[in-house]
């Protein structure tokens, strides 16, 4: 895989920590369309292999990442609490709720979940490049994690009306869409 930036490149002011383009780490993804009988359903299986050779304190994972157009320009979260969907303004940013991103009319959307442990869910506008993005993220601070050389994620994505996106999270929320794969292995 390539890293985000090249060696001595800056995003939002922060040099990249990388000295190369290129890492020693692969991803395998697995994708299945309707998943769960469901035709709004995607199970997206992601298994990181990590080079251990690489000393590392913390590690991020951007497991699955949606960028749309513009025309989605509706936020929503769904509350892990009570399940209602919820407005989200602009962001960005990022929170431990599912996102949706529609249309204004509601009639296309889509959205995200991933049964895993705290994952943070973020939704981006970028006005320049005409374009929004959800995002589903992992951190980890604790050396176990790090130090194991694969770590498996499964992310649900919706796609549908508002209405449909919206059932199929709070379905997963529910326990009604068991993943297949663990978080790490």
């Amino acid at each position: 895989m390539a890293f985000w930036l090249a060696p001595f490149e800056k995003s939002f002011g922060r040099s990249a920590l990388n000295t190369r383009i290129l890492s020693d780490h692969v991803l395998h993804k697995r994708i299945r369309l309707g998943a769960y009988d469901d035709p709004h359903v995607i199970e997206i299986d992601n298994t990181f292999e990590i080079d251990l050779k690489e000393r590392n304190r913390y590690a991020q994972f951007e497991v699955l990442t949606g960028y749309m157009p513009e025309e989605f320009s509706e936020f929503w979260r769904v509350s892990m609490a009570s399940r209602e969907l919820q407005r989200l303004d602009d962001g960005p940013g990022e929170q431990p709720d599912p996102v949706i991103l529609s249309t204004r009319d509601r009639q296309f959307a889509m959205g995200a979940i991933s049964p895993g442990i705290e994952p943070g869910y973020g939704r981006f506008r970028f006005p320049t490049e005409k374009v929004v993005k959800w995002n589903v993220v992992y951190r980890y601070n604790e050396v176990p994690f790090i130090t194991k050389n694969k770590v498996s994620f499964q992310v649900l994505v919706a796609v549908g009306t508002l209405e449909q996106v919206h059932a199929v999270i709070r379905r997963a929320i529910d326990g009604e869409l068991v993943p297949l794969v663990s978080e790490s292995s």
